[in-house]
């Protein structure tokens, strides 16, 4: 459950900080094995508290969370089971990075991450965006890994201040996209993310594209809706009723 968090955090989950609602349209291609899918996502922000509510449209898709509840405050996410009543939980430190001391004997060395500001713009919610991609291959657990994220980036946003300063305390807490156990893997998508952080504006539209030896998958995060609100707090609470679910 642990590995299927972390998947679904790359996917879905678009950092951000303030009392903020967003939704976006994912479009997933190839990733494990469920071949393309479609999913409508809304995103409450609150605070050092998020909650990602993910519908798929393609009924045939098996294995996606209903919701993803991050606390920042807490130090933990959860992962809701709507159906069972169930919710998993992870402990933020334990998708931290392992420093190199506590596994390898010699120093991690990074891949370089490519970082280009291509000139390109578009128009999405009627705000003019700049294309900005990034790319990284590196030797990891389980085979070669290509990554590359292309983000159309404005500072044009409701709530963007908010947005950036949340973006920086989940990179300097070490949360990272990675469920392998190798410190360099972890170290390699935690230096990642911190060039991601480094971009300035919000990502309007996201393509991530990934491969690994012979599998390939790749998704598309497009915002269609963004304001500020007032948020209660139990939104970012686990509903009454629900048992932690039974590790396998």
């Amino acid at each position: 459950m642990k590995k299927t968090a972390g998947l679904f955090l790359i996917i879905f989950v678009v950092l951000s900080y303030g009392d903020v609602v967003y939704e976006m349209s994912t479009v997933t291609r190839g990733m494990m094995g469920m071949g393309d899918s479609n999913s409508n996502v809304r995103v409450f922000i609150k605070g050092d508290m998020s909650r990602t509510e993910i519908t798929p449209i393609d009924t045939a898709i098996h294995g996606v969370p209903d919701a993803v509840i991050m606390r920042l405050d807490k130090g933990v996410i959860w992962v809701l089971d709507d159906e069972h009543k169930e919710y998993s939980e992870t402990v933020i430190n334990e998708t931290a990075d392992i420093p190199a001391s506590a596994g390898d004997s010699e120093a991690v060395k990074l891949p370089e991450i490519k970082v280009e500001k291509t000139g390109n713009k578009k128009v999405i919610l009627q705000k003019e965006c700049e294309e900005v991609t990034l790319s990284m291959s590196l030797d990891a657990d389980g085979g070669d890994l290509s990554l590359t994220q292309t983000l159309w980036v404005t500072t044009d946003v409701p709530g963007y201040e908010e947005l950036s300063c949340f973006t920086e305390k989940v990179t300097a807490l070490g949360v990272t996209m990675s469920s392998s156990s190798l410190t360099a893997d972890k170290k390699a998508y935690h230096a990642f993310q911190q060039k991601l952080n480094e971009i300035e504006g919000f990502p309007l539209e996201t393509d991530i594209s990934m491969s690994m030896g012979s599998v390939t998958f790749s998704v598309t995060n497009t915002i269609t809706k963004i304001d500020t609100i007032s948020i209660h707090p139990r939104v970012f609470e686990i509903p009454a009723g629900y048992t932690l679910k039974k590790e396998e």
